[in-house]
């Protein structure tokens, strides 16, 4: 195996995806495009990890720093990383950044992947960047906003500062640095141009419609307390743009003009759209209060119904039970820019969808056939929405959608960027397979590699293990480091993959801080060989027992082990004591 160590060697057809914040812990539209980009990316034949900016969630406000939160968890098929770093919050963007960096470079080491793309913003890029240009990986960044721009609707001042001005220049250094960038919509495309960035490396990579999720049976109108015939949604962020105090006026218009009609209004202003997080507040904790003033006030309360951020598994409820979702956003510099997701989320469900007469709205309008009003016009809002809701506009009545709408064509460009930089990697050499003659290539790459009846391989009786293993007889035995551990699993027979702990606590080697807080970057190479030997079908063993308080981490991977305790490994165990 000595021509496997060359640490250039990489899995072509793995994209590290590193993002600000993703599932399960944030449900806004940027963690629900995160998720549906690297799923449709996983159904084409691509291992997709999404790694949080390292520090995620425990640096965002709010969030308690003593959170447990998994290494790797896995959602519809999608893998999700989160690396914690030693530097603290309130340390510089740039300290934050350098140890951001190191934690990626470590995970790419790991991990392998043959291309790495970072979405906005450039705080989250540039680590990204740098590390991929260490690890030897292409870089793609995905502008999914302009965050400064964002920033000067709450703060107009801002955009006359010397930050806003460096936030702008950080962004087009990040996007001129990357091999392709890919945003959302026209108007997007023609700004970045317009900051300096070459149009033929810009792609369109537009927000889709995806298959819809399981409607939760518990979450219905009645138990929301909804007795109205018709009820009008607005799903997303409070965000001082959205105009929801139209939705208030609007409610109350309809029901003084006799339309038997309620207002749900579902998410809040928490920071980068957390759920279920103790101690994460609204960071405008008022406008709720607001808005529930301005229903007492115009006598229509009893019929809005506030319900707080929800979570990604049980949001296609709320969906389902509204007749159509009421989108009355404000034109501000960033609105006349960036394309939202939630209007593609709603015609996944097939309910209507009503939004302002404004760009980029109207581009998505035609996507799923959207019916447009002037801004903050209520009456006109009125009118639509009243003679559509007693027409009987309802689900039945949606056209058709495209098939291009959808999230496995608008990835496309994507895919064709990553089958380029995945001819250009470098992958492991052809071997000489240990049971037959010719010689094979076998890529350790665990997308494609097949799973093995455990019986089958059992009878081969290898073993491949970690630590002294003295109660395991000496045939076959394969002694794993840190440099073969995955090629040997990945490329080898299969048959049982044994981590002696007991043996491991009286002499560590190499494997110190195994499972630990104290090792993180073998704590992830642990997780990703574990994950290849399941791949591989092997049988996995540690001799124990595993003590939780001296390896706190064996939780990330404890569902994958058999344990077993030996006589051999009681005994090293008291003799370690």
């Amino acid at each position: 195996m000595s021509e496997l160590l060359n640490a250039t060697w990489r899995l072509p057809h793995r994209l590290a995806y590193v993002v600000s914040h993703s599932y399960p812990y944030s449900s806004n539209g940027y963690a629900v495009r995160t998720h549906e980009v690297a799923r449709a990316l996983t159904q084409q034949g691509h291992d997709v990890l999404v790694i949080n900016r390292p520090g995620r969630p425990w640096d965002i406000s709010g969030v308690s720093p003593h959170l447990a939160v998994p290494a790797e968890q896995r959602i519809d098929g999608v893998r999700y990383i989160f690396l914690p770093v030693d530097t603290k919050p309130h340390a510089g963007v740039r300290a934050q950044i350098r140890g951001a960096e190191r934690a990626l470079f470590e995970a790419f080491q790991v991990f392998r992947p043959g291309a790495v793309m970072a979405a906005s913003n450039w705080e989250t890029a540039e680590p990204a960047q740098n590390a991929a240009r260490r690890w030897g990986a292409p870089f793609f960044y995905e502008q999914r906003g302009f965050w400064e721009m964002s920033r000067i609707t709450w703060e107009p001042e801002y955009e006359r500062s010397a930050a806003y001005q460096r936030e702008r220049d950080n962004e087009v250094r990040i996007a001129r640095d990357a091999q392709a960038v890919f945003t959302l919509n026209m108007a997007m495309r023609k700004e970045m141009i317009d900051r300096g960035i070459p149009a033929e490396r810009i792609h369109l990579v537009p927000n889709g419609v995806s298959v819809p999720g399981r409607i939760a049976p518990d979450i219905t109108r009645q138990s929301l307390g909804c007795t109205t015939r018709y009820l009008l949604a607005y799903i997303g962020t409070l965000s001082v743009y959205e105009g929801c105090e139209d939705l208030v006026q609007l409610l109350t218009r309809l029901r003084r003009n006799g339309v038997d009609v309620a207002l749900m209004i579902v998410g809040s202003s928490a920071p980068k759209g957390m759920v279920d997080t103790p101690q994460v507040t609204d960071q405008d904790p008022d406008l709720e209060m607001q808005l529930r003033a301005q229903a007492e006030a115009s006598g229509v309360a009893e019929h809005l119904h506030f319900v707080p951020r929800v979570p990604h598994a049980r949001i296609g409820a709320y969906y389902a039970m509204s007749d159509a979702i009421v989108m009355p956003r404000r034109r501000r510099a960033v609105t006349e820019l960036v394309a939202p997701i939630k209007p593609y989320t709603a015609a996944s469900y097939g309910v209507p969808v009503f939004m302002t007469d404004m760009a980029p709205l109207d581009e998505i309008a035609q996507d799923i056939h959207a019916k447009l009003f002037p801004e903050g016009d209520i009456e006109a809002m009125a009118e639509m929405l009243g003679q559509a809701l007693k027409s009987g506009a309802q689900v039945t009545s949606i056209k058709p959608l495209d098939a291009s709408v959808f999230w496995p064509q608008r990835v496309q460009p994507i895919l064709r960027q990553l089958e380029l930089a995945a001819r250009m990697a470098p992958s492991l050499p052809t071997v000489r397979s240990a049971v037959s003659a010719p010689a094979v290539a076998r890529p350790f790459d665990t997308w494609k590699l097949p799973r093995v009846a455990l019986q089958t391989q059992l009878d081969t009786g290898v073993v491949a293990a970690i630590g002294p293993c003295r109660h395991l007889p000496r045939a076959r035995l394969t002694r794993l480091t840190r440099v073969n551990i995955l090629s040997e699993l990945a490329m080898g027979e299969g048959g049982r993959f044994v981590i002696d702990w007991c043996g491991l606590q009286e002499d560590p080697g190499e494997w110190a801080g195994l499972w630990s807080i104290d090792n993180m970057r073998l704590n992830r190479q642990i997780m990703e060989a574990c994950r290849v030997a399941v791949d591989r079908g092997w049988q996995i063993q540690v001799t124990g027992p595993v003590r939780r308080a001296k390896a706190p981490l064996f939780r990330t991977v404890s569902a994958l082990f058999e344990e077993i305790i030996p006589e051999s490994a009681c005994a090293y165990q008291e003799a370690a004591q």
